[in-house]
């Protein structure tokens, strides 16, 4: 009997000590690692802010580049999500630039997010590097254009499903579902 509680005992502590360990350096947090993947980019983390703001307003975002960051420094509501894409609000202007052409983004202000669609693109490169402009979309997904009339297009608020990545919607895109052309 004696032996027995020692066999549990000895069982139970090293449930108790090892346990807390299967948690640690066996991959992370899966939805942290998923933050810092979609928030790479500053023109992700300003994607994924503006977001936030049309979240908590009816899915309308600011109106224009004052009434954003005056949310983003102002508002408690969002101070926990803002901590996630590492934002740093005392360099706030700093993430309004592109790394790739080191030009202030074009954001589309204004925007309604339909959360069922959020693929609507909102931050794009100016100028681009090579003739590549890179497109952050609602969904945190970036999409590279080297087509002008296409970048337009987006540009001007006509993003199509044939313009974002099949994984976005979970699996191929079915082409004739638009028939618009870019050429």
């Amino acid at each position: 009997m004696r032996m027995h509680r020692l066999t549990v005992s000895v069982f139970l502590l090293s449930c108790l000590f090892l346990f807390p360990l299967s948690f640690v350096g066996c991959g992370g947090d899966p939805v942290a690692e998923g933050f810092k993947k979609s928030n790479r980019l500053n023109m992700q983390k300003i994607a994924n802010a503006y977001r936030m703001f049309a979240s908590i307003n009816n899915n309308m975002g600011p109106e224009n580049e004052e009434e954003f960051k005056e949310f983003l420094r102002s508002d408690d509501r969002i101070a926990y999500r803002l901590g996630l894409t590492s934002l740093d609000l005392d360099n706030l202007d700093g993430y309004f630039t592109s790394e790739a052409d080191e030009e202030p983004f074009v954001v589309l202000y204004g925007q309604k997010i339909d959360p069922a669609l959020d693929y609507s693109a909102l931050v794009f490169d100016k100028t681009g590097v090579d003739g590549m402009r890179r497109i952050a979309l609602a969904c945190s997904e970036i999409i590279e254009v080297t087509d002008k009339k296409k970048y337009e297009r987006i540009l001007a608020g006509n993003i199509q499903v044939k313009d974002v990545p099949a994984h976005v919607f979970g699996g191929p895109i079915d082409e004739s579902a638009e028939e618009q052309g870019d050429e």
